[in-house]
């Protein structure tokens, strides 16, 4: 029986016959495959159609070579495949090697590629046929109660047996709006993992008492159904979302929830005296899960910045974590970048946050509106208080010249920041990530790396600027790789 999932197959115009054998190939072992420009619709645009077929796709194929390694248009493609978290299978066609492209050894790791550079291309495609089956097969296999599907986060990851040795993890992401927990399978391979992810919305309205007891009963279902009759996890991570006293495990203030002094390890130690805890702040554990699973693969040193309600940032450098004297290193949202501007949380104006978080993107998307209405200009966007950062990426991306604007301007705000970022700390790349970049990465990512440019210092303008790997779940993921075998946690 074919399988109906769909396979998108990326390629460079040189390699389009090899990339239409393939795709024979597949389909007839029963793939579906989508291949430009054979499945590009008449009268529909080509780059929209692109990212239609990859957001639609269930494996993103890659067929690397010399040609792809330098191809805008592959790179491209990649990325967006990394930011709807595809399972990636690159298919090495000649003697390039995926790390011989920066923008592409990004996304891919060591064994998500196959090497099909020797010999006659028949003689791989029975095993290829077979891998991309195999990840088809495990893309629509039934989730588990509590999984709703968001498990897979890096690229084609490998998925670990449960063996009597295997040793998990629980992490556990408190969100202004949402609780994640999360299982995963820890091991000195970085790349072999499982994983499960349980979501509750916080409960409202939210005290410090119904945060630690929300925790506690996604610690006691975690417990129930991962680990009943099994060996115990190793321990369970919290991403507390604000700044932590990590050797205290105290959550300091909570902007979103409103928390102020919350003494999460030292109440969850005394309800599981059994169980190590151990509390760091959901940027700081998001950042760990790109060091142990994603740009941290490729680079020792890099810093993740991450826009949402707020503006967060990591700093890894020779692959630890930096946590700064006071435990708050790497607050980039409130770097000052105008000397007037709206109050920020932290009490001051003119941080950076304040001009490019979400909220600080739809007001300036209704004031937008209003100027244009007031020319007599049309425009998609409101100047309703319902306008959200996601309908001002829709209006984006129907040419809503407005909208455009608004783009340009958080690009602008948001390259000073990472202009004086580089300045300082020289890293060797930037991770963006966070619900904000989700939609506007792509429509920024041109006008905010010029902008860098045109700010920081010639050594480090040229620093690469990619999207994170992991959307909303990296910083659950990275709560329980703070028990990760390579991890250095000096707090305990």
């Amino acid at each position: 029986m074919g399988i109906s999932l769909t396979v998108f197959i990326s390629h460079t115009g040189q390699d389009q016959s090899l990339a239409d054998l393939f795709c024979r190939q597949l389909e007839e072992a029963g793939i579906v495959c989508w291949i430009a420009p054979r499945d590009v619709l008449p009268g529909q645009r080509y780059a929209e159609a692109i990212v239609e077929a990859i957001e639609e796709c269930s494996v993103f194929l890659l067929l690397f070579s010399m040609e792809s390694a330098h191809s805008p248009h592959v790179s491209n493609e990649i990325e967006k495949a990394a930011s709807k978290d595809k399972p990636i299978l690159l298919v090495r066609t000649d003697e390039t090697h995926p790390n011989d492209s920066r923008e592409i050894s990004l996304f891919v790791a060591s064994h998500q590629w196959f090497d099909a550079s020797t010999g006659d291309m028949a003689e791989h495609l029975p095993r290829l046929i077979g891998d991309v089956r195999r990840l088809l097969e495990h893309e629509a296999r039934p989730r588990p109660s509590g999984d709703l599907g968001l498990g897979r986060h890096a690229p084609a990851r490998v998925v670990a047996p449960h063996g009597a040795t295997a040793k998990r993890a629980i992490g556990i992401d408190i969100g202004s709006t949402t609780m994640r927990g999360w299982v995963e399978v820890l091991d000195d391979v970085a790349d072999i993992f499982d994983s499960r992810l349980y979501l509750e919305p916080i409960r409202r309205p939210a005290t410090a008492r119904s945060v630690l007891e929300q925790v506690r009963d996604m610690v006691d279902r975690l417990l129930a159904e991962q680990f009943d009759g099994q060996e115990p996890p190793v321990g369970v991570g919290i991403a507390a979302p604000g700044p932590v006293d990590v050797r205290t495990g105290t959550l300091k203030f909570s902007p979103g929830l409103g928390l102020r002094n919350v003494p999460f390890k030292t109440v969850l130690a005394n309800t599981y005296p059994e169980l190590r805890f151990r509390v760091d702040n959901d940027t700081r554990c998001a950042t760990r899960a790109e060091l142990h699973l994603g740009i941290g693969r490729e680079f020792e040193d890099f810093a993740c910045i991450f826009v949402g309600s707020g503006v967060g940032s990591g700093v890894a450098i020779g692959r630890r974590l930096h946590f700064g004297h006071s435990y708050c290193a790497g607050e980039i949202g409130h770097v000052k970048i105008e000397s007037s501007g709206p109050p920020c949380t932290c009490g001051q104006i003119g941080c950076l946050e304040t001009f490019v978080n979400g909220p600080a993107i739809a007001a300036r998307g209704r004031a937008k509106a209003i100027d244009w209405e007031s020319r007599g200009a049309e425009t998609l966007l409101t100047a309703e208080d319902r306008l959200t950062p996601e309908m001002i990426v829709a209006a984006i991306e129907d040419g809503d010249v407005a909208a455009l604007e608004v783009a340009d301007e958080i690009a602008d705000r948001l390259g000073v920041g990472i202009a004086n970022y580089l300045n300082l700390l020289n890293p060797a790349a930037i991770v963006l990530g966070g619900g904000v970049m989700t939609g506007f990465y792509l429509h920024i990512i041109g006008r905010l790396t010029q902008t860098v440019q045109d700010n920081a210092l010639a050594d480090v303008a040229q620093t690469p600027i990619v999207q994170s790997q992991f959307t909303d779940t990296g910083a659950a993921l990275g709560a329980s790789l703070m028990f990760h075998p390579d991890a250095a946690w000096p707090f305990d």
